[in-house]
């Protein structure tokens, strides 16, 4: 497989293992420096406004030598955020370990899909970038199993030692761009004259049919575990369960898709995608819980096929869309990161989660509206 792709893949993999750490530990964090809702969501608002800010400044460099750099980087910076954060003894040296977290998350987003754009040819994009994602799925289901495994020792120690996983990718890949750099620095001259093509706003509803899903997701990924704990008054390893079984689902649709991808058009795909996972969401939240667990089946399919699905829309701006929506989505979870945890404190966690289904229902709306892009 192209070099481009295998970096990409493995860093994600890196990425969403160490993400998904942090929902299972939330309880434990905010339970350990006594905070309420509003101050905790500080945990992961942070995280997403500096991923914002990264992502931005990032956004429009395409050449590979200089992605392949940032995406190194980024995989650094969570080695780094979860050696700080495991050595915290206030909250402020907390947060200052996830101010690297979301350099990270910014640096990755840009750089990962656009290596894999890059490294993968017309026809089989849409199945490399959904591969990309399923190593996120496959990932995502580790980490609870891990921390439920290993709760034992402890949120500090959980993070210390996963933070050994980021370093060793660090070593290995500047070693083996080094080798490369040559090769991508003649490639890098080229892309360095192409213009960066301006977007104009109806080219971006697509970036926020993305966003509004992401915030839903990553609602569900990082709240599940609280709100497990909060109303049915599970332990950790139960908790982790139940984020662990969510994951599972989640891997097992974007593997589906990856592999045997379904002959539907792809609006159809992520309309049913959409659908689907608002009433399972709100079925979980009134009903009973496993169905908040089958929404990682049907959400699995959508961020990867999204993606696809800008590359059908509008094929010559592709890499900007990409690039646009990544850094829209961090603002919008910071936004969501803020009003989950001031609407917990006001009223109720299980309020506070309807920002999902109103979220989604908003990205199904935008979605309806997306054309193709023609161009004379």
């Amino acid at each position: 497989m192209n070099y481009l792709i295998v970096v990409s893949y493995v860093s994600l993999f890196i990425l969403g293992f160490s993400d998904n750490l942090r929902g299972p530990l939330f309880p434990e964090i905010i339970k350990y420096f006594h905070v309420n809702d509003t101050l905790g969501a500080a945990y992961f608002a942070v995280t997403s406004l500096v991923s914002f800010f990264a992502s931005y400044y990032i956004r429009k460099r395409k050449d590979t030598y200089f992605l392949l750099q940032v995406l190194n980087l980024g995989v650094l910076a969570i080695g780094v955020s979860f050696l700080i954060q495991s050595f915290s003894q206030n909250f402020l040296v907390l947060i200052l370990g996830v101010f690297f977290l979301g350099i990270s998350f910014g640096f990755l987003g840009v750089s990962q899909n656009n290596l894999v754009i890059q490294g993968s040819k017309p026809h089989s994009r849409s199945r490399m970038l959904t591969g990309l994602h399923s190593m996120y799925g496959i990932s995502s289901l580790l980490s609870p199993l891990f921390v439920a495994s290993f709760g034992f020792l402890g949120w500090k120690n959980i993070l210390l030692i996963s933070s050994l996983l980021s370093f060793l990718f660090f070593v290995i890949v500047y070693y083996l761009n080094s080798k490369r750099k040559k090769m991508f620095r003649e490639g890098q001259a080229q892309n360095n004259k192409e213009i960066h093509p301006h977007l104009q706003w109806k080219e971006k509803t697509i970036c926020f049919v993305i966003s509004l899903y992401v915030v839903a997701e990553i609602m569900l990924g990082t709240r599940l575990a609280l709100f497990m704990r909060r109303y049915f008054d599970s332990s950790l390893e139960e908790s982790s369960f139940y984020v662990t079984l969510m994951f599972v689902f989640m891997m097992i649709g974007r593997l589906i898709v990856s592999f045997y991808p379904p002959k539907w058009p792809l609006k159809i795909q992520l309309v049913g995608s959409l659908i689907s996972s608002i009433s399972f969401l709100i079925l979980g939240m009134y009903l009973n819980p496993f169905f908040m667990v089958l929404c990682g089946f049907t959400m699995a399919p959508f961020y990867p096929l999204a993606l696809s699905y800008i590359s059908e829309l509008n094929p010559q701006k592709s890499s900007e869309i990409v690039s646009t929506t990544i850094a829209i989505q961090a603002l919008f979870v910071v936004l969501m990161h803020l009003g989950v945890g001031s609407i917990a404190d006001l009223t109720s966690l299980k309020i506070a989660f309807w920002i999902g289904p109103i979220c989604m229902m908003a990205s199904l709306i935008l979605l309806f509206k997306t054309k193709k892009e023609v161009y004379e």
